[in-house]
């Protein structure tokens, strides 16, 4: 009779648990909930063109739908935005007029209601105390493009813009001369050299003109120095354990750097066995028994990659 309960016990306990890793698995439920909107405040009249919208993260999200209509949503005559952030605020440029915007989150299997809030952007002529908002490229991006498209949002009541592009900071010398333009997107007449930059736009008119709305970016086109394999010795026989492996872990002066142990199963490189990533030069891993290749690849932030220099054999048994 003991055995026969303890074999009840068992079976609960594993059904038990079972139903509790189906409970992680499933996702909350959005249905009847409602995201708590921060800003703009309801009814607000603002001589602001651009306006952050602001919501509280609400449990089980994955993401948000943000719209943004004019005059109103009954009364649609523009749907002026409809976008889906991650995150829980998005900043955009409304020309002077009557809003309604409204904020629902969203997983893949549904979706909160709607909560909606009025906005009235009021007309005036300064740009003085504008803020324009910038889209591309993002802040901070490390590539190694060098002829990049710079991308902002139309202001009203900016008859032009100023782009200028600035190696290092605002108070050093400038990339290239101011470029004026009338469109949202410029290019650069100049390729851009490796470096740090800072890049900002802002409105004008014949009277006044905006803030420079600035971003960083570092350029970056010369792939990190080849990681010299150290240890285990090319054809090496390993007996069954932790494998050390090591390679020099060269400085770099450009962008940050990742380094990639890749694990192959045949001399081609083709059949990959395992890719892991190490640190200061080294990474540890148990492989079985067999015969396996190895090699180390190098990443920089900007996109630069290059593989160490030899695929290396290792008998493992």
């Amino acid at each position: 009779m003991q055995r026969f309960t303890f074999k009840i016990f068992i079976v609960c306990s594993l059904l038990a648990m079972a139903l509790t890793a189906c409970e992680d698995i499933f996702e909350e439920d959005l249905e009847g909930k409602n995201v708590t909107l921060v800003a703009p405040e309801s009814q607000l009249k603002s001589d602001q063109y651009t306006q952050q919208f602001i919501w509280e993260e609400l449990e089980g999200a994955l993401s948000y739908n943000l719209q943004i209509a004019s005059p109103s949503f009954d009364g649609l005559q523009v749907m002026v935005l409809d976008s889906n952030p991650t995150g829980t605020r998005y900043d955009f440029t409304l020309a002077p007029g009557l809003y309604e915007w409204r904020v629902r989150a969203e997983n893949a299997s549904s979706q909160s209601n709607y909560r909606t809030r009025k906005l009235q952007i009021d007309s005036t002529a300064s740009l003085t105390n504008q803020t324009i908002v910038l889209r591309e490229p993002a802040d901070g991006l490390m590539t190694n493009d060098v002829r990049l498209t710079f991308e902002w949002e139309a202001m009203a009541n900016a008859t032009e813009y100023s782009l200028l592009v600035v190696e290092e900071d605002f108070n050093g010398d400038l990339f290239t001369s101011e470029i004026i333009t009338t469109g949202t997107s410029q290019g650069l007449p100049l390729d851009l050299a490796e470096g740090k930059y800072e890049w900002g736009i802002r409105g004008e008119n014949a009277l006044t003109n905006s803030f420079y709305a600035v971003r960083f970016l570092w350029v970056d086109v010369t792939p990190p120095a080849v990681a010299i394999l150290q240890a285990p010795l090319d054809l090496a026989v390993v007996p069954d354990s932790q494998i050390v492996f090591r390679w020099n872990n060269a400085v770099d002066v450009g962008t940050p750097i990742v380094d990639s142990l890749f694990v192959f199963t045949d001399n081609q490189g083709l059949n990959l066995h395992s890719k892991s990533a190490g640190i200061n030069g080294s990474e540890t891993d148990s492989l079985g028994t067999g015969v396996y290749y190895w090699e180390v690849q190098r990443t920089d932030g900007a996109g630069n990659l290059i593989l160490s220099d030899q695929l290396r054999q290792l008998t493992v048994q």
